[in-house]
């Protein structure tokens, strides 16, 4: 994927925002620091500058470390997402000649974007990467239902494959059902049986790819390279 992509994007956004201002107070700190150094040299005004050398470095450690766990949950989160996001794109990438893969596909400003999708003779597919190695369902006398994560994930997804399948079935007058798909490859320890609800499906691992070959929607050629195109100029206007 060679443009960045919006958890890219968000993830540079908020490590700015962080490393910015420690950049600042470590150049107030040796701008203090010189001076009392200086005061040393001169024997002016050693008392006073020892002291607010003091309170800056009190202040410059909290405030450091502060900005420091903004760093680290930035990591956890967004910049995760993004290496997952890439991980995904990448395995895609190696589906097949017969398939089109489209990545980073923005919904409009403010609403979100589409990680990937995925066209090819099987289907239509709106793919969503996720860093998340938590239960997305429990049993319940014996019947298997989506936790709150499960939940979440599906009506997300969901509601991304109802929109592209509007718009493609709009625009170019082509009614496909679009199938949603979460991909979470770092859950590999321990992986789940595939989840399936509401016309979404959440797997673990590499499992992706073939998961979307299995398929059989029977989409033609002329259909493929006309969604592809499609949504490329989406991608480009947005």
């Amino acid at each position: 994927m060679q443009k960045l992509s919006q958890t890219n994007r968000k993830y540079n956004k908020i490590y700015n925002l962080h490393a910015v201002p420690i950049w600042i107070l470590m150049v107030g700190l040796i701008l203090i620091a010189a001076i009392t150094i200086w005061s040393f040299v001169i024997h002016k005004r050693v008392t006073f500058w020892m002291i607010i050398f003091i309170i800056y470095l009190l202040v410059f450690y909290i405030l450091v470390e502060l900005l420091g766990k903004g760093i680290r949950k930035n990591d956890r989160s967004y910049g995760l997402g993004a290496d997952v996001e890439e991980l995904v794109g990448s395995r895609l990438y190696t589906i097949g000649d017969d398939f089109k893969v489209v990545h980073d596909i923005s919904k409009g400003e403010k609403i979100g974007n589409i990680d990937h999708v995925v066209v090819g003779p099987t289907g239509i597919f709106v793919v969503e990467s996720k860093a998340n190695r938590n239960w997305v369902y429990a049993y319940e006398n014996n019947i298997r239902k989506n936790t709150a994560l499960g939940e979440k994930f599906t009506k997300q997804i969901a509601g991304n494959a109802l929109w592209m399948h509007n718009l493609i079935k709009e625009q170019l007058g082509i009614e496909k059902f679009v199938h949603g798909v979460v991909s979470r490859p770092l859950n590999k320890d321990r992986r789940i049986d595939m989840c399936c609800t509401s016309g979404v499906c959440i797997m673990d691992g590499d499992t992706v790819c073939d998961y979307i070959k299995s398929y059989q929607d029977k989409l033609s050629e002329e259909e493929i390279n006309k969604i592809f195109i499609f949504l490329n100029k989406i991608k480009r206007n947005n």
